[in-house]
């Protein structure tokens, strides 16, 4: 069985100072793309909180 491939993507936007996720799926034909997908909030926390504990914390 062939699952495709998976890019995940963090963005700062610099306009509105948020990060941004994405998750673009490669299957077959198909290419999707998810805008902040829980999986990426569940471990980097909820972007859209402006938060400064994000996860990772380079600070």
């Amino acid at each position: 069985m062939h699952y495709g491939e998976t890019l995940e993507i963090i963005d700062f936007n610099a306009s509105n100072k948020k990060f941004e996720f994405r998750k673009i799926e490669f299957g077959g034909n198909k290419v999707s793309i998810d805008d902040h997908p829980s999986t990426c909030v569940a471990c980097h926390g909820n972007v859209q909180s402006g938060s400064s504990r994000l996860k990772p914390n380079w600070d």
